[in-house]
């Protein structure tokens, strides 16, 4: 993949700036869920949402694995999140999460896979995938640089982290 660094548009005109109460909420709905979580976000403050998310989503072992798709390939997609759901789960109440960092620098072709493996692949209960992206997916999608089919299946539950 290309490693290259891209500048941040404008949030869509039908986002408004979130409030901590608004941010507090959305945390929580997020912890509730085995849906796929979205957040538009930085790095550093999407895995930070990550780890507070899983961490409220269960009271024992907690593993986060990071793949950041600057420097990953489709094969170290594919392996990351058949591992997520096919490995054994945790007794009692761990649970395992999945960070796909920079979503949004995945070629089309990964993007396209990773559509389809969310399509087939089954998530929830202790095993959840998270998807961040430092630019505006939505914006992204209407101007056709990123896969429709894909933003949807991200998109369940979508945090912003100004």
């Amino acid at each position: 993949m290309n490693s290259h660094s891209m500048e941040a548009g404008p949030l869509p005109a039908h986002t408004s700036m979130a409030t901590l109460d608004d941010v507090e909420n959305d945390l929580t709905l997020a912890s509730g869920g085995g849906a796929c979580v979205l957040l538009t976000a930085d790095p550093m403050s999407a895995l930070t949402a990550t780890r507070e998310i899983v961490s409220r989503s269960c009271t024992s072992r907690k593993v986060i694995d990071v793949l950041d798709c600057h420097t990953t390939d489709a094969a170290a997609l594919r392996v990351a999140l058949c591992d997520q759901i096919l490995s054994p789960p945790f007794p009692g109440d761990g649970c395992s999460a999945l960070l796909i960092r920079e979503v949004h620098a995945l070629a089309p072709a990964d993007q396209t896979l990773l559509a389809n493996l969310l399509e087939t692949l089954r998530f929830g209960g202790a095993r959840r995938v998270f998807a961040s992206s430092s630019v505006s997916l939505f914006q992204r999608v209407r101007a056709g640089s990123f896969d429709e089919r894909l933003f949807y299946r991200l998109n369940v539950i979508h945090i912003i982290v100004n």
